[in-house]
């Protein structure tokens, strides 16, 4: 038995007088070491009223623990496969009996072939899976209930319409992916749009819905790191995988898409080429494949602008009302406030500030004006952004 041995005192007591209680520490000896006892000398026996000595093991890994706590990965097992790593909110776990084992399944079958029409999609090859299989093509994947295969064709009804571009589908099944012959060439899904409302009476300042139909619209968005900047830091953009500009090259926010539909809002048009007579043509590209048909809509037939901001001068830190008056050819009637939003946007080139939503208090048809409440902001110059529901 190797290791050392130290005096720990426990101060149990405070008066050396009354008592004293020390531990004898045992460092790196892995064994059960007997218990040791305190005894009076016969020579010098230890003096004192109604003296009393007590003894006892501390077990500070509790009564079983002989060792100290193993560290996890000091833990290995007489591994004889390949073994996996389980976490469970990422803390490490152990397998029962430390065996995380698993064993390759060999792959089988092999497709050579795709065919897709409408949302019919057929896969061709050998040894296909008959039962417990997806297809998935084209950010879609099958109506279960329509699912069928003998071996040689497996086929289904996607539940919509795949999106535009170039694919190849995935064959799945509980055993994992069923490999695709190298040979095997992608089918290219080109997009349709058929309508777009309104496709009158657009506002060349922007802020109108659109909502258009067609097909081969992706129903998916992705990130990137050119977002909008708040408090200093920049927001990750989220951007549709559904592009949709007007001829000018105006672009149309998308705000929701489905396999079917796209709603977007417009950007304000291009100031140096307005036509009020031919209108614009409205296109969609999905991952840069552009939609068949374009669909044209015009413009109102004069810039809808507000006339003046009472005051245009405000102090950065007191909340004000403010009244915006509208030109008084403005063609509908203002009736209440939830007709209209209006947004504080900073102006400045380097500005920090985030738009941020005036509650409008009253509207005046009489004077085609409404009163809106600043709600303070960083000193700078900025613009009220009035948009209508219709």
């Amino acid at each position: 038995m190797f290791g050392k041995a130290y005096i720990r005192n426990l101060w149990d007591y405070n008066y050396r007088e009354n008592g004293i209680a020390f531990a004898i520490v045992f460092d790196g000896i892995q064994a059960d070491v007997p218990q040791c006892t305190l005894e009076s000398s016969i020579s010098d026996p230890l003096v004192g009223e109604d003296l009393t000595f007590t003894a006892t093991t501390i077990r500070e890994g509790g009564s079983n623990m002989v060792y100290d706590v193993i560290p996890f990965e000091l833990l290995y097992a007489d591994s004889q496969s390949p073994a996996i790593t389980v976490k469970v909110d990422d803390i490490e776990a152990l397998c029962v009996g430390l065996n995380c084992d698993y064993t390759y399944t060999i792959g089988f079958g092999e497709w050579t072939a795709q065919t897709l029409s409408g949302k019919q999609i057929m896969l061709t090859g050998a040894d296909l899976p008959t039962e417990n299989f997806d297809i998935i093509f084209g950010e879609t994947s099958c109506d279960l209930n329509t699912l069928a295969s003998d071996g040689t064709n497996a086929e289904c009804t996607l539940l919509a319409f795949p999106s535009a571009g170039s694919w190849n589908a995935e064959l799945r099944s509980n055993l994992g992916n069923i490999p695709m012959n190298v040979a095997v060439t992608q089918i290219d899904v080109v997009g349709s749009v058929s309508s777009v409302s309104p496709n009158t009476d657009l506002n060349e300042n922007g802020g109108d819905t659109l909502t258009i139909t067609g097909t081969g619209f992706s129903t998916t968005s992705s990130t990137s790191d050119s977002g909008r900047r708040l408090n200093g830091r920049n927001l990750p953009a989220i951007i549709s995988n559904n592009v949709v500009t007007l001829s000018d090259g105006t672009l149309c926010t998308v705000v929701t898409s489905t396999d079917t539909t796209i709603t977007c809002v417009t950007e304000p048009l291009n100031s140096a080429s307005i036509d009020y007579v031919n209108g614009y043509d409205i296109t969609v590209e999905t991952y840069a494949v552009s939609a068949t048909g374009t669909i044209t809509a015009t413009l109102y037939g004069t810039k809808l602008d507000s006339d003046t901001v009472t005051p245009n001068s405000l102090s950065p830190i007191l909340k004000q009302w403010v009244t915006v008056t509208l030109k008084s050819d403005y063609p509908e009637t203002l009736s209440n406030t939830n007709q209209f939003t209006a947004t504080l946007v900073c102006t400045d080139v380097d500005c920090d500030y985030t738009p941020t939503a005036m509650w409008i208090n009253s509207v005046d048809d009489g004077t085609k004006s409404m009163t809106v409440k600043f709600p303070g902001a960083p000193s700078g110059n900025y613009k009220i952004e009035v948009t209508s529901a219709a």
